[in-house]
């Protein structure tokens, strides 16, 4: 929840991160630094091993007042793609299988809107074969294929050769490797412009180590004519052996300001009362009706605003904290 002309980027970030697991405390707070440190608005979570009854209490305790979607199906029971978003930003999900979900952002604030698509392929070829012909079916609608497109995820499958490090011989998947430039290509995607991370996975084992680039941020045309300044971060793994992808929409910060939003529980302090009456009618203004009330309804506003800086300031975090507490007493 954001007040009145709270200072959001007009730079969005969106993130994709493989975290292999969530179950765990140690995780989640990994995870929630790592969120609160990279100030996304949006994002996936791919691999979170979480059953589909623990989902929401985990998404309630690490992003309160965010909202969010899942894939849980009888092909997905472990929670193999999450998305999230901050409502500042409104998302539809509009294809969902259990390799990807795509949806639609709309920033009414920046008055921008685009597709986005969470992947996470699965091993087997075949398999990944019904992930290129859902989104080669995506390209081929229309109306998908004009429209800024950003497609990130874990596609669990190199490109090249040079994709690939390991000590001990390695049999590269040309037939894999074949069929996914094919969807590339059919598709008209580009890789989106990146540093970080070369390759993005590693296997954490001493006597063969082994690294691979298999998680990507590709986007198409209308995309890089929308953001042509967007690009994408392949962040270090933390806990997790994948990197997380960071992808930002432009290279400035700019500040933008967000309608205010009056909510209930600001006429639960004591305070209130007496200051919003205080500020109606100590507000001397000149001029029509119309212009008068407006006048004494900012008057109130910068009440409210005072008191969302004085009392409830960051209040779902702090909510949160203290259900937390609560929780290990």
């Amino acid at each position: 929840m954001h007040s009145s002309f709270c200072p959001l980027l007009m730079m969005m970030k969106i993130f994709c991160y493989n975290i292999r697991g969530l179950n765990t405390s140690l995780r989640q707070v990994e995870l929630k630094r790592w969120v609160q440190a990279s100030r996304p608005l949006l994002g996936g979570f791919l691999e979170t091993h979480v059953q589909i009854e623990n989902a929401t209490a985990i998404l309630a305790r690490n992003f309160p007042g965010w909202r969010y979607d899942f894939n849980y199906t009888s092909n997905a029971q472990n929670g193999r793609i999450w998305i999230v978003w901050d409502p500042a930003v409104n998302v539809i999900t509009f294809c969902k299988t259990d390799q990807l979900i795509t949806c639609g952002v709309f920033d009414t604030a920046a008055n921008l809107s685009f597709s986005l698509t969470f992947v996470y392929a699965r091993n087997c070829m075949i398999a990944k074969r019904e992930l290129w012909q859902t989104l080669q079916e995506l390209h081929d609608y229309g109306l998908q294929r004009n429209h800024p497109w950003l497609i990130l995820g874990d596609f669990n499958q190199i490109l090249r050769a040079d994709e690939h490090y390991s000590l001990l011989p390695y049999p590269h998947p040309t037939q894999g490797m074949a069929e996914f430039q094919q969807c590339i290509d059919s598709c008209e995607f580009l890789e989106l412009a990146s540093r970080g991370a070369d390759h993005t996975w590693f296997n954490s084992q001493i006597h063969n180590p082994s690294t691979r680039k298999l998680d990507r941020a590709l986007v198409n045309k209308a995309w890089l004519t929308t953001f042509p300044q967007a690009n994408a971060l392949f962040d270090a793994p933390g806990g997790s052996d994948h990197c997380p992808i960071l992808v930002a929409t432009s290279e400035n910060e700019e500040r933008r300001k967000v309608p205010f939003k009056f909510y209930s529980f600001f006429t639960s302090h004591p305070d209130y009362p007496g200051q919003v009456e205080a500020a109606w009618n100590s507000t001397i203004v000149q001029g029509n009706m119309m212009f008068s009330l407006c006048q004494k309804l900012k008057a109130v506003k910068m009440v409210c605003k005072s008191l969302i800086r004085t009392h409830f300031s960051n209040i779902q975090a702090r909510s949160a904290e203290a259900l937390e507490a609560l929780s290990n007493t």
